[in-house]
């Protein structure tokens, strides 16, 4: 099963950098795939486009069989995206950070509550 395809990718931002060219490839289920680019070549911009948080300027992709611009919201519920600038509210806790993002995903207070401290268990916290 094909769990990500991209397809003569491209992205030119406002004023003309091109981030990505007729970028193309595929990972299948189970696959192990690193992606590696030096600053300033698109990785950060793909990663962005597969996480439906940017449209690309031409080109197609999928994941999960869900295009990314014609069905983002069901691409969304299955991934998770950690930037490396990430920055966390600091006056927050683990489970809170926790707790919330379930919050965010749909998932009521209760369930939300129930998975966060599972979660803080399974992980020592």
């Amino acid at each position: 099963m094909e769990v990500v395809r991209v397809e003569g990718l491209g992205k030119t931002y406002p004023g003309g950098t091109k981030a990505l060219e007729d970028v193309s490839f595929s990972i299948e289920k189970g696959e192990i795939f690193c992606l590696l680019g030096r600053n300033g070549a698109g990785k950060t911009t793909l990663l962005r486009i597969l996480a439906t948080q940017l449209r690309p300027t031409r080109g197609r992709a999928s994941v999960l069989g869900h295009d990314v611009l014609a069905n983002p919201k069901a691409i969304r519920p299955h991934i998770a995206v950690v930037p490396q600038e990430a920055r966390p509210q600091m006056l927050l806790s683990p489970f809170d950070h926790v707790f919330y993002m379930c919050l965010m995903r749909g998932l009521s207070r209760a369930e939300a509550h129930t998975r966060t401290k599972k979660a803080m268990e399974d992980l020592g916290l």
